[in-house]
């Protein structure tokens, strides 16, 4: 197998005065060439700055000619974007016209065309496409068109672009790269976008670590389409070192310049680095800091005046709002089994003690939901279940619970009312045959088809309210776990079903819904037995990752800071 690469970069427009000139494609394409030829493994790479379209329609069909079938292709594209009526894609070149775009651009079209007609299906394509125009201090760059689709017949390509169809992309002032490659050569170079274990930097692993970073600085979404191809399988790069590596050099270089820093930044720099070491990106800004001053792209005046602004929200924290109330959710006028001996007549809820430590269950009514989303592969189809009604836990189990329990607490951030986090599946099961013991009920993990209904709590949307006010995550949590009750339930009464810690469920892991039970049930069967399903986020993740249908998945043996769990019971009785 080989690996090519093809990349462009459009930023003059001598023949077509309604193309503005763009200040960044050039350094995008170098920048990009030097990832892939120090960092890609390429067997080639063919550079085209401000070439005419037919010289670059050439490249392609000979390289994709040439190719074999295994080979992989990246093909890289920083310039203008146009489109014509139909709505159909067009990247320009130093000799386009608009008014004759078919016959002097590079339609994404005829792209198509070579790839299904040559049969190659390991194609990488990275488009950080422009309209033009400028806006302010910055230069508006228009957005990849929706008609990207229409690569899924019959080739594979992975296509990650800078932005939605309706969005536009920024080209910023005093920036060398424009906002999509910027992120990708940071990422790379830097480490933070490689898989941590092997070092490698996917093309999934590229989107979802530009995705945050473009959205939050941008206001654009970028978009990826796995069209017959797996993103996982694609390898862009290796990362220059993995960030063990990285931040062990950063350690090294604190403690060898120690006067460059007061007393209190240098202890408080080591401390950032240590906690880097067990739980990557929890102090992302200031690792940039540290970074940008041991490459000397800053002055350690600058740095002082960034570490300041940096450090002020931990310095004024401001004191947490007391929990709010649950809204109430009305019980059917039969609850299952109201009145017996193992459940109380009152169906919304009923507490345990542990030992001293009250566990609360919330009733959660019998209903029907649509389960998953369009929104990657692992959570499609969506699907109709009916869920029969359950208790959950209004609580993620905390370590007081977890004490009085199992005697123990496994968790990095103590406190009582914190969830109980680092503990596995298998740790979870242990618990709640303990539970079981004590109460003579039958409590478990939920199903995870429980999980997203208790968690969608009658919602379609992406979260069950205003993420902000529901959930700790990474843009909030200031690099810990908080604790529990203290953001707005959902609808059934539930805490923390968004970001905290990511909770276990009972189901084995599959990489889609295809196949699964539609009746609430654990899908314990075929799939890996080996790994089990993690739901809901947690306070080290975006918020991407803490939607109602995303999921997420480990060894039943894995005990990480952020893996905790909530208990369920069946409302029928067992």
């Amino acid at each position: 197998m080989k690996r090519h690469a093809i990349l462009i970069g459009s930023s003059r427009f001598d023949r077509e005065p309604k193309l503005q000139p763009l200040k960044c494609p050039e350094n995008d394409v170098d920048g990009i060439y030097d990832i892939v030829s120090s960092l890609g493994g390429f067997d080639e790479s063919f550079v085209f700055k401000n070439a005419d379209h037919q010289a670059i329609l050439n490249q392609i069909e000979d390289t994709l000619r040439e190719a074999h079938a295994d080979d992989q292709l990246l093909l890289y594209y920083s310039g203008h974007g146009e489109t014509d009526m139909p709505g159909r894609l067009y990247l320009t070149a130093s000799d386009t016209e608009v008014k004759r775009l078919f016959a002097t651009s590079i339609p994404v079209e005829t792209l198509r065309t070579m790839i299904e007609h040559y049969q190659r299906r390991k194609i990488m394509l990275i488009l950080d496409c422009c309209f033009g125009g400028a806006a302010g201090k910055s230069f508006v760059k228009g957005s990849v068109d929706e008609q990207l689709k229409q690569l899924s017949r019959g080739s594979g390509v992975y296509i990650l672009t800078a932005s939605t169809a309706m969005q536009t992309a920024l080209e910023k002032e005093g920036d060398e790269y424009s906002l999509l490659t910027k992120h990708i050569i940071h990422g790379v170079r830097t480490g933070e976008a490689a898989n941590a274990t092997t070092g490698l930097v996917t093309m999934e692993d590229l989107y979802r670590y530009v995705y945050a970073r473009v959205k939050a600085e941008g206001h654009q979404e970028p978009m990826h389409w796995a069209l017959n191809v797996r993103g996982e399988d694609l390898v862009i790069a290796r990362a220059v070192k993995n960030q063990l590596d990285r931040l062990r050099e950063l350690d090294a270089w604190v403690l060898q310049s120690a006067s460059l820093f007061t007393r209190k930044v240098r202890i408080r720099a080591q401390q950032v680095i240590d906690d880097c070491q067990a739980q990557p990106d929890l102090h992302a800004s200031h690792i940039r800091l540290l970074e940008a001053l041991f490459e000397k792209q800053i002055e350690i005046g600058e740095f002082n005046e960034e570490w300041e602004r940096v450090e002020a929200p931990r310095q004024e924290r401001p004191v947490a709002p007391p929990p709010k109330p649950a809204p109430r959710v009305e019980a059917p006028s039969q609850p299952p089994h109201a009145g017996s001996a193992a459940y109380p007549a009152a169906a919304q809820s009923f507490i345990e003690d542990l030992n001293g430590a009250r566990l609360e269950m919330i009733y959660v009514p019998a209903g029907r939901f649509t389960m998953g989303s369009d929104r990657e592969n692992n959570e499609k189809p969506p699907h109709p279940v009916n869920v029969p009604a359950y208790y959950a836990g209004k609580y993620q189990i905390t370590q007081k619970q977890w004490k009085a329990m199992m005697g123990t607490n496994p968790s990095r951030f103590k406190g009582d009312d914190l969830p109980v986090e680092r503990v596995s599946w298998n740790d979870a099961q242990e618990f709640c045959k303990k539970l079981q013991q004590l109460t003579k009920k039958a409590y478990r993990l939920p199903s995870e088809a429980e999980w997203e209904y208790a968690c969608r709590a009658g919602t379609t949307g992406d979260y069950a309210g205003e993420l902000e006010e529901m959930a700790w995550y990474h843009d909030n949590s200031e690099g810990k776990t908080h604790p529990v009750g203290q953001k707005q339930p959902n609808a059934f009464g539930l805490y923390d079903m968004h970001g905290n810690v990511w909770e276990w469920c009972e189901d084995v892991w599959h990489g889609n819904y295809k196949g699964a039970p539609y009746d609430g049930s654990s899908w314990l069967s075929e799939g890996d037995s080996s790994l089990h399903v993690l739901r809901g986020g947690s306070w080290f993740v975006n918020i991407y990752n803490c939607r109602s249908a995303c999921r997420d998945y480990n060894r039943f043996d894995a005990f990480i800071f952020n893996f905790g769990f909530r208990v369920v019971v069946s409302a029928r009785k067992s």
